[in-house]
């Protein structure tokens, strides 16, 4: 009899515990993102339920693990709460939901959060801190209450919860079309990442998206379609004669701002003025890049690989970094920060790369120690271009910069300082950290001439720039629409707006000497970052190895194509035609095939 009055008591304190953990869990995430949305997590009760299992399951895998119920609801209480509200801060700030993936970032993660100025929500304390205490007093109703248990019943137990949780999560809580399904009734758009996230409350999406973190995987993959489109297409060398040199910079939170001009964001001068000059006697048009407010390895991946999915990089994979290898390219990347940041160090060999220059390994030595602005980043990038392009060996330059990275002061500046002009009903920190960051961009586009006219005498030069993302506009992006620009991923307008950046492809005079038959100067297409250097070789009439070749016979079709809105035969369009649609799935299938594949050095 006691030992049925513990396993009672043991089964009520572990369901108990999980109902109230799930109950706040999604009341943070309904409380912060939409008012209302905390209830449309009980319709249907699937998303509850979905939320509830995992929670329930972990306390009590714990429990049997450390022979405790009272430990596993102290450990469970701190792991879920502290998830939570990463989570939170994580949507205010990059308007990205906390994916399991994230996890392996901890580092980056605790040294980026102590550069941003975090506000204390004052009731959020208050929940934490009544909670804190009901959990500590909870606890305490079991710190006697164990059940008798040896250690093959504590292993047997914690493998029972354990496979249930593998069995629920594979056939239920993993299927992509259950997850699309539910949500529905949120009122959110549920095509738009984060709203989709969101949607389902927390521990139920973050268990979820435990799929993005083994790899991306094409669910409709058809090996045979692809085999198909693989025989229409072979390598190609570059040109005899046209090994031009390649330097390409992906800028920091690189955004043109100027062109959203409008009665509520009135610019004093234009921090863009060198870019808008520079237009004159380049290439130049927009990317729709995947990310917001941070993602920087999203896009760099993207360009660098050429794929819209890249693969996990465990192994060798052929890229655009390794096609330049393969033609006699030396390839080198620099970025003037911490070069562990995104595990870089180990990722930039498995893609092509001879080289990677860091603050630890070169800067730090070579300039001085700490990050490096672009006045100090751009002269010794120079100085080893110049110094390799001498030699008898083509050569590609990749960078990432730093300069205007978050977050941005909040200190006013001095008078006559500000870009943009202060007009009543700004909020107050974000107007002044909005004109530190255009102040940060008036300086990178100033920097960028110092480039442009070093390379000008130079061997034939391809000079490509973009930008990343857009900068952090605040929580809930609220400097954009303090600004006046629509910004809504609801709507077609608003998504535009949002994961659009500038590029600009640069020929230096010899290059244009080579080239004399091309069009070097003018309009660029709307492009998706992946397709940026096939645009580039399509331009120069390279046509690349055969994926290369591949997007560039559709990129005229299709040359956008994000979850939810696309830019098919030159019209913006929230949906594919069945053309279009056709086009898409063979894109996603070959792609697949080929990023899989491992490259023989």
């Amino acid at each position: 009899m006691k030992y049925l009055n513990l396993s009672g008591k043991f089964i009520l304190g572990s369901a108990l515990t999980a109902l109230v953990i799930t109950l706040l869990s999604l009341y943070l995430v309904g409380e912060k993102f939409q008012e209302g949305l905390f209830w449309t997590f009980f319709k249907p009760v699937d998303i509850f339920i979905y939320n509830f299992i995992p929670i329930f399951l972990m306390v009590v895998f714990l429990a049997f693990f450390f022979g405790s119920l009272q430990v596993s609801i102290l450990v469970n209480s701190i792991f879920w709460m502290l998830l939570s509200y990463i989570n939170v801060l994580k949507i205010q700030y990059r308007q990205e939901f906390l994916f399991a993936s994230d996890i392996k970032l901890v580092r980056e993660a605790l040294l980026m959060a102590k550069k941003y100025s975090l506000k204390l929500d004052p009731k959020l304390v208050v929940i934490f801190v009544v909670f804190g205490l009901a959990v500590f007093a909870w606890s305490l109703l079991f710190s006697r209450g164990r059940i008798p248990m040896n250690l093959e019943v504590r292993c047997l137990g914690s493998l029972i919860s354990l496979f249930i949780f593998i069995y629920l999560a594979s056939n239920f809580m993993m299927d992509p079309v259950r997850f699309q399904d539910l949500g529905v009734n949120s009122g959110l758009n549920t095509w738009q990442g984060l709203n989709n996230y969101a949607s389902k409350g927390f521990a139920y999406p973050l268990v979820y998206s435990f799929k993005d973190s083994r790899g991306y995987i094409y669910d409709d993959y058809n090996e045979k379609e692809a085999l198909e489109t693989d025989k229409a297409y072979q390598d190609a060398d570059i040109p005899a004669g046209q090994k031009v040199n390649f330097m390409c910079i992906m800028l920091e939170s690189y955004k043109d701002f100027y062109k959203f001009q409008n009665p509520r964001m009135v610019f004093r001068e234009n921090p863009y003025a060198y870019w808008y000059q520079l237009k004159n006697e380049s290439i130049s048009g927009n990317l729709y890049v995947d990310t917001f407010g941070g993602g920087t390895l999203v896009t760099e991946k993207m360009f660098w690989s050429g794929y819209k999915h890249s693969p996990n990089y465990t192994t060798d994979r052929k890229t655009h970094v390794s096609y330049f290898k393969d033609q006699g390219y030396r390839a080198e990347a620099f970025h003037p920060s911490d070069g562990l940041f995104n595990n870089r160090k180990n990722l930039y060999p498995k893609v092509g790369f001879d080289n990677f220059f860091y603050e630890q390994n070169y800067f730090s030595k070579a300039v001085r120690e700490g990050i490096l602005p672009d006045c100090e980043f751009f002269p010794e990038l120079m100085r080893i271009f110049k110094d390799r392009a001498s030699q008898d060996q083509p050569y590609f330059s990749w960078s990432i910069t730093y300069q205007g990275h978050g977050p941005y002061p909040t200190e006013p500046l001095e008078p006559g300082q500000e870009i943009v002009t202060k007009q009543d009903g700004y909020d107050e920190n974000q107007y002044w950290a909005f004109n530190h960051y255009l102040r940060g961009v008036k300086d990178t586009t100033e920097n960028l001439k110092y480039l442009v006219d070093n390379l000008r005498d130079q061997e034939p030069t391809i000079l490509i720039l973009f930008g990343d993302h857009c900068p952090s506009m605040g929580d809930q992006a609220i400097g954009m629409s303090m600004m006046g620009i629509p910004c809504d991923l609801s709507s077609l307008e608003g998504s535009v707006n949002t994961y659009e950046t500038p590029y600009m492809v640069w020929a230096n005079p010899a290059a244009k000497e080579l080239f004399a038959g091309k069009n070097l100067v003018g309009q660029g297409p709307n492009l998706d970052a992946n397709l940026l250097m096939d645009y580039v070789f399509k331009t120069l009439g390279w046509r690349g190895d055969k994926y290369t070749a591949f997007s560039q016979d559709y990129m005229d079709r299709q040359s956008v194509m994000k979850d939810n809105f696309f830019f098919e035969n030159g019209q913006w369009t929230l949906k594919l035609s069945d053309q279009g649609e056709k086009i898409r799935k063979n894109v996603l299938n070959y792609e697949y095939y080929l990023s899989r594949q491992k490259r023989n050095k």
